[in-house]
């Protein structure tokens, strides 16, 4: 093995190795504002300027919101739902927030609106699901029990299949008083 394919290696190996090392990451400027799902990310507030952070929601999906002043400094947060319609977060003595939305009225995109008063700070923003995982269905027949609470389905297809079909049928009664109500919420399609 050559002296170059050794240091390679050895790059490569230090790259993989220290990779737990950073789960938190700092939003440079001019990064992407997306947030992740229980992903925490650090953002600097410059004084008197506004930071936007959004993050996707589906409706009637629940989250948590935690802000975490790393610094001392004062700060405003306002959470915008995909309406515009602005929700003042409350902070603590300490300059935290933990703000909890049990449903999301709607599917779309919230934007966290962030703005330091007078002096520089750096917060740690962590945007965590609150709701139930989709239950993956299997390809071909499978049979579900529905009951008061709604429920996410995931359908994943196998490699190289083309067009796939979701097909619903109902097991059971056939009262229409007493039939499920269904609402598909999201479509994926392709990569």
């Amino acid at each position: 093995m050559s002296r170059l394919q050794r240091l390679l290696i050895l790059g490569l190996v230090m790259v993989v190795g220290f990779q737990p090392f950073s789960m938190v990451a700092h939003a440079q400027p001019g990064e992407q504002t997306l947030i992740q799902y229980n992903t925490p990310v650090i953002v600097t507030l410059p004084p008197g300027q506004t930071v936007h952070r959004v993050f996707e929601v589906r409706q009637g999906d629940g989250f948590d919101i935690r802000l975490t002043r790393l610094s001392d400094y004062t700060y405003t947060a306002v959470l915008l739902d995909p309406l515009q319609q602005a929700t003042p977060l409350p902070l603590d003595a300490d300059g935290n927030s933990l703000f909890t939305v049990a449903g999301a009225p709607q599917s779309g995109q919230y934007a966290l609106v962030l703005q330091s008063e007078s002096v520089q700070g750096e917060l740690l923003i962590l945007v965590s699901s609150t709701s139930q995982s989709a239950v993956p269905l299997a390809v071909g027949a499978t049979e579900v029990t529905l009951g008061t609470d709604s429920v996410r389905f995931s359908l994943e297809p196998p490699e190289l299949a083309g067009e796939m079909q979701l097909s619903i049928g109902l097991v059971g009664p056939t009262d229409s008083s007493a039939l499920p109500s269904f609402a598909l919420i999201e479509v994926r399609y392709g990569q």
